[in-house]
């Protein structure tokens, strides 16, 4: 097979139809984080696969990451006019007793 191109599901060599973008491995890493942070995998998870001794590396440096997380799920739940424990009383929550253990 040539470089730059990809096989098929048919069996077919097809050209892509555009190049990809110029990506060090660094920013490739820091993509796939920064995807798994925002899908809601737990820190200590993405530390693991980063090789991070210690997730507190992971925190600073994606820390950025989650706060955007923290403050879209904010601006959803006033758009929604519902809180948290409003949720909660109202039986919305599919897992409460989570939630309870948690302090919420």
């Amino acid at each position: 097979m040539k470089a730059g191109r990809v096989q098929a599901k048919a069996g077919r060599v097809q050209a892509p139809s555009e190049p990809l973008p110029y990506a060090r491995l660094d920013d490739l890493r820091h993509i796939h984080a920064t995807t798994l942070l925002l899908a809601g995998i737990p820190v200590h998870v993405v530390a693991s696969r980063l090789g991070h001794a210690d997730p507190a590396i992971t925190l600073r440096v994606y820390a950025h990451v989650i706060r955007s997380a923290e403050a879209a799920a904010d601006v959803f739940t006033k758009a929604s006019g519902m809180s948290l424990r409003t949720s909660v009383s109202k039986g919305v929550s599919k897992k409460p007793s989570r939630m309870i253990r948690e302090g919420f």
